[in-house]
């Protein structure tokens, strides 16, 4: 729906899309033009205020007609700005007048409008127009494009505002290359919907300032920001969360709550992120008393938990979502969780209190340490140095113990690296005989595979396993091992066990070696020597 912008639409009251419509286009020096589906008054406004009553440039008007522009070079397309060619054009998706860009003088490299139906047709007209090919004098459509463009760019931000300020030079580095949250609006000046938006996205900003970022694109100045992203309308909201190839549209409410809403969708549901979340009240005496435990809690934990405050008095949407009856109330959030998962904060209000319980649930989240194959010494070290301890187990040949036995005992490593997953041990398994150095310094070798040690390298210490080798045997050693308890021995030479580099495992069965057969046909052996 496009609202009538000039004197001669009135008469037509509200265009539709999908109707015909004709656009007259007079460029007399006097009046701009007639169009039924101008899109925005305040773009004739904003030319009507640069040609009413002035002179420039020897080109005077006198108002009479600066007052129906609201409509010029919008909905239908321009032929040569020959009237009888404008009948029958009907509308098609949008109503949006874009950027009139005169790069070069003379109009030889003019690239028309944005939105438009068929724009290519109407940057041809405009440069027929310009370069003179018209009746139309070159200097006066000249004049009409640059105070058309030069109205219609004015910024709707500032650097006062908390709204950052996006172009094609920065959009890479701030937005894409960025591991935070935005959400980034493109608009045009003239369009009048975006204009209303400004108080809304600029209260947004605000109080989502430290938390995500919020920018806006001006699509006049920067058209090709926009483009990879399907932007055909203004303003277009999109929020670009950890994926920044795929931002996520915003069609919800043009409201500070309710964009500040979607944000916490992006911002904490899709994380792969721990986070707490605090929703307080700024009169909440309570909450105050919480804030410099909150922040020196968040220093302490940077790495580990992603802790967040949301003023539930601004954010009314995502209190709402999330049963916020009180304050302060804190919300935790496992990575990748719904909504419905949030669960209650239960600790204490201390910073120690708030690190203690959000460590805690740092390593419940904590993928499981891998199990891996030791096959050299970088894999070995790699996997061991810097740990407490390292979980090295020797498994039998896998002619003595084929495919299924070996996934067996792998899996039983697997079960148990989780088990023990919050104490950051390293966990390496190798085939029994292939390490002959490595199993010299912990006392292994020879026979009795499978084999366990727990390897301290800082120390030069090792601990032997000498039960069963299964879960339970395990389990109970690495505890007793965890809790200070059982006998440790001195590594057999001096610093960090030498590993031979091996080719990894397959994961197929061993196979015998094929045995040559001799030939004794052509052995002639006297019976006397048997």
């Amino acid at each position: 729906m496009a609202k009538v912008a000039d004197d001669f639409g009135r008469q037509a009251g509200t265009v539709r899309l999908g109707d015909t419509l004709e656009l007259v286009l007079l460029l007399d020096g006097v009046a701009v033009g007639r169009s039924l589906g101008g899109v925005d008054q305040l773009v004739g406004q904003a030319l009507s205020d640069r040609l009413d009553g002035s002179n420039v440039d020897g080109l005077t008007t006198d108002g009479t007609g600066a007052s129906n522009t609201g409509g010029v070079f919008t909905g239908a397309r321009v032929d040569n700005g020959v009237d009888e060619h404008l009948h029958g054009v009907p509308l098609s998706e949008e109503l949006d007048l874009g950027k009139v860009a005169l790069e070069l003088e003379g109009g030889s490299n003019i690239h028309g409008l944005v939105n438009l139906i068929d724009c290519p047709f109407v940057a041809h007209s405009v440069e027929d127009f310009v370069s003179g090919s018209s009746a139309i004098e070159q200097p006066k459509m000249k004049l009409l494009l640059v105070a058309l463009f030069i109205g219609a760019s004015t910024a709707m931000y500032t650097k006062n505002d908390d709204v950052v300020e996006l172009t094609a030079a920065n959009f890479q580095s701030k937005v894409i290359n960025s591991d935070e949250v935005w959400i980034v609006e493109f608009y045009a000046p003239w369009c009048g919907h975006c204009k209303s938006l400004v108080p809304e996205y600029k209260k947004v900003a605000t109080a989502l300032k430290g938390v995500v970022k919020v920018g806006a694109v001006d699509m006049t100045a920067h058209q090709s920001v926009g483009g990879p992203y399907n932007v055909r309308g203004f303003p277009t909201i999109k929020i670009f969360g950890a994926d920044k190839q795929k931002p996520a549209d915003y069609n919800g409410a043009r409201t500070a709550a309710g964009m500040s809403a979607q944000a916490m969708q992006e911002l904490v549901l899709n994380s792969k992120d721990i986070w707490l979340v605090e929703f307080y009240a700024p009169w909440c005496g309570h909450c105050k008393n919480l804030e410099p435990h909150w922040k020196a809690a968040a220093a302490q934990l940077k790495g580990k938990v992603k802790l967040g405050a949301l003023d539930a008095t601004v954010h009314t949407v995502a209190a709402n979502k999330f049963g916020i009856r009180g304050f302060p109330t804190i919300k935790y959030f496992a990575p990748g969780s719904e909504a419905s998962d949030a669960a209650e904060y239960d600790g204490g209000r201390t910073t120690d209190d708030i690190v203690r319980w959000a460590s805690d649930k740092a390593m419940e989240n904590l993928p499981a340490p891998e199990v891996v194959e030791g096959v050299s010494q970088d894999v070995v070290e790699g996997t061991c140095k810097d740990k407490q301890l390292c979980v090295i187990a020797f498994l039998p040949h896998i002619l003595d113990c084929q495919s299924k036995c070996r996934n067996d005992y792998i899996a039983t490593l697997k079960e148990l690296s989780e088990k023990f997953k919050k104490n950051l041990w390293g966990w390496i398994w190798v085939e029994g005989g292939k390490q002959g150095a490595l199993e010299e310094s912990v006392d292994v070798g020879g026979f009795g595979y499978p084999a366990l040690v727990a390897l301290n390298s800082r120390k030069g210490k090792y601990s032997p396993l000498k039960g069963s080798f299964g879960k339970d045997g395990i389990a109970e050693f690495l505890r007793d091992l965890s809790y200070g308890k059982g006998r440790t021995q001195s590594l057999r030479g001096e610093g960090f066990p030498k590993v031979e580099n091996t080719e990894a495992w397959d994961g197929k069965d061993g196979e015998m070696p094929v045995e040559e057969e001799i030939d004794l046909s052509d052995v002639d052996l006297d019976k006397t020597e048997l």
